[in-house]
């Protein structure tokens, strides 16, 4: 589910930038009032109504027009494409999931050298992704999962690194680590985000994911361009990293 943000690139006028850049406390109070809106601001919003007539599509009548709003928007970004419309409208209240900010996303879509693929992944191969429908299968040269704060959930199944390394051997099956957050000792070409050591405890990370998006584009696009080994980290240095940040916690 997505919304507009007409207003994403709107100038911080001189007077905002001056109050951010002297007055006390206001940039930690500009930064809670921007968080805040999508965190616990939507909150009575979420709250199911018992006397509401049509649970199967939201939770209570503020819910649902903000489910219609989001629909209506989905459907003005893929008006030469309503098959697209069909199978990104999700069958969930609004604010069920987090909520997409649409910043061009939907529209990202629709281009032409983009595929939408919504069937479930059978089989990772050397080549790609094979999906559950039979003799689907597409070639990738560089893969993304997001994992969610479930490690067992991880549904590309076995991924080997040097001379046969597999990840969940590495990982001890249930203890995700990574140098720097990012690299893995022995899978040369893998990255990752939010390693378990990594992961903070609260909603509002949005800047460091972005942050770590943008670094990780620009590895693997480095790496599809003179094949370098980015990731390459001697096991050692993984290991002091991992001790010097554990060593104060409850683990």
């Amino acid at each position: 589910m997505g919304t507009a943000n007409p207003r994403l690139w709107d100038a911080i006028g001189k007077g905002a930038r001056w109050l951010l850049d002297h007055l006390p406390y206001y940039v930690e109070w500009f930064r809670f009032t921007m968080f805040w809106r999508y965190g616990d601001g939507p909150l009575p919003f979420l709250r199911k109504d018992p006397d509401w007539l049509y649970p199967e599509r939201a939770l209570n009548r503020v819910n649902d027009r903000h489910r219609q709003e989001m629909t209506d928007f989905i459907h003005s970004e893929f008006r030469d494409r309503p098959d697209l419309a069909v199978r990104c409208l999700p069958d969930y209240p609004a604010y069920g999931k987090r909520i997409l900010l649409d910043n061009g996303w939907y529209r990202t879509l629709a281009r032409p050298h983009i595929e939408l693929v919504t069937d479930p992944i059978a089989r990772i191969t050397a080549d790609g992704v094979r999906t559950a429908m039979p003799g689907t299968e597409s070639r990738y040269s560089h893969l993304c999962d997001r994992l969610s704060d479930d490690f067992h959930g991880f549904k590309f199944g076995e991924i080997s690194g040097r001379n046969g390394l597999d990840l969940r051997t590495a990982w001890q099956d249930d203890n995700p680590t990574a140098y720097l957050g990012i690299t893995v000792p022995g899978f040369p070409i893998f990255s990752v985000c939010w390693p378990e050591h990594r992961t903070r405890a609260w909603w509002e990370h949005d800047v460091p994911v972005g942050m770590s998006g943008t670094l990780h584009y620009g590895l693997h696009r480095q790496h599809g361009r003179v094949g370098a080994l980015f990731n390459d980290v001697p096991q050692d240095a993984h290991d002091d990293y991992v001790r010097a940040l554990i060593r104060n916690t409850i683990r």
